[in-house]
């Protein structure tokens, strides 16, 4: 049982670190998309 809910959190984790990884280099796209042109 206690297994089954140390992989389940994993998949979680992963997932969710993915995510968090693609928000953070969408928000540094954004913000680089912005500054360029003034520079």
């Amino acid at each position: 049982m206690n297994t089954k809910t140390q992989t389940g959190r994993n998949r979680k984790m992963t997932a969710f670190t993915l995510i968090e990884m693609i928000g953070v280099l969408a928000v540094i796209a954004i913000l680089a998309a912005l500054l360029i042109p003034k520079v």
